[in-house]
């Protein structure tokens, strides 16, 4: 078991696959935490000022950070498993949560520490005891994907579930009902993972045709470009939806639900398409799915650590005119029922305590300027309760 597993830590392709997703993830995560941002402050802007996102350059530039990052995924698809990429990402998740936490001013805990530890075991244990990259009876061909049409198999239920369940989610959404950030993350991961395995389809063939030097052409094959017409919808799709929702929703609790479904889809399409564990020992398998375990446990420490963030405008804090106390916008409860009408008897008591306060207030009072202002504030107080 332990030949097998350390086996491919010589082999170059291996490295070239862990570097490309390790980066991959570090600019895709990041790169959502801080378009996150972009938005924010567009929208903070006057209305005058707001612009059209795809009008603005700061957007631009942070989502060709978020694109390489997808594409350096994407790459690494043709040298390691999907699986073990979507081990690899759990670290980028962290990147992006501290990153929102550095900006919001708030502390990195104990438990956050706890988690990245927790994580850093189960990547380990991840990358030591997958197989890494593809044994040459591995070979992906549109031929296999029509003996799994023809024979109605799992793989087959997996791919219908995975196209449409996405486009069932974002027709639910619809209903007020379904609008939260369970069914918003889920949506946006959902197409993520059609979208990584579409591209991981498209990988394996194009893979498939060179090794085979032109014997196996993959591209004669229309299914071949309907994978990639889907994929490049699906692309479209998982971007538009992952930017609603970080607009929408806290950034941690959004990102963490996001990749964890992402993660699974990922995960149970390596097997159920690409075959990934076939020729896997017991013992390795068992260990691989006790570092996944470790990364998902150690991600969900972060749940109750940084979600004190506004779900409407995130990052964003104000200030007391008079230098008073900092006032967070998620202490303010916008969803809350309007206030009920103050009874007549209740107003005379708010009267009162109007007026002691109004007499305090006229004692330190120096100048005649600032008395008079006084009894403005007081007249105009007395008319909002009557």
């Amino acid at each position: 078991m332990f030949s097998n597993a350390f086996e491919n830590f010589t082999k170059i392709s291996f490295w070239i696959g862990f570097t490309c997703s390790f980066v991959g993830a570090i600019l895709y995560f990041l790169g959502l935490a801080i378009l996150k941002y972009a938005h924010l402050k567009n929208v903070e802007n006057a209305l005058e000022d707001r612009k059209f996102y795809l009008l603005d350059k700061r957007w631009w530039i942070l989502f060709i950070m978020f694109f390489s990052g997808f594409i350096l995924e994407v790459i690494s698809f043709g040298f390691i498993e999907i699986t073990l990429v979507a081990s690899i990402m759990s670290m980028g998740v962290f990147i992006g949560v501290f990153y929102t936490a550095w900006y919001s001013a708030e502390k990195i805990t104990g438990r956050d520490k706890l988690a990245v530890v927790i994580t850093l075991i189960g990547l380990i244990l991840g990358v030591v005891f997958s197989d890494k990259i593809y044994q040459p009876n591995h070979s992906v061909t549109i031929n296999l994907f029509e003996v799994q049409i023809s024979s109605f198999n799992v793989p087959l239920l997996f791919c219908l579930v995975l196209l449409l369940l996405p486009l069932i989610l974002l027709i639910l959404s619809c209903f007020k009902s379904f609008k939260n950030v369970f069914v918003s993350s889920g949506i946006s991961s959902l197409f993520a993972g059609c979208n990584f395995i579409l591209f991981k389809c498209f990988v394996e063939l194009t893979k498939t045709t060179i090794t085979s030097s032109g014997s196996l052409n993959q591209f004669v094959y229309w299914e071949t470009y309907l994978i990639i017409g889907l994929a490049i919808l699906y692309t479209i799709l998982h971007f538009h939806t992952i930017q609603v929702t970080l607009v929408q929703y806290e950034y941690a609790s959004s990102i963490i639900v996001y990749y964890s479904i992402m993660s699974f889809v990922n995960v149970c399409g390596g097997e159920l398409i690409f075959r990934e564990w076939d020729d896997t020992e017991l013992g390795q398998l068992a260990l691989l799915f006790v570092g996944l375990f470790a990364q998902f446990l150690g991600i969900y420490l972060l749940l109750d650590s940084h979600t004190n963030v506004n779900s409407i405008y995130p990052l964003t804090d104000l200030r007391d005119s008079r230098s008073g106390p900092m006032i967070k916008i998620a202490d303010v409860d916008f969803d809350s029922a309007d206030e009920e009408e103050v009874p007549p008897s209740q107003q005379l008591i708010i009267k009162d305590e109007i007026e002691e306060q109004t007499i305090e207030l006229a004692e330190r009072v120096n100048t005649p300027e600032e008395e008079e202002e006084t009894k403005d504030n007081t007249k105009g107080s007395e008319e909002n309760i009557v």
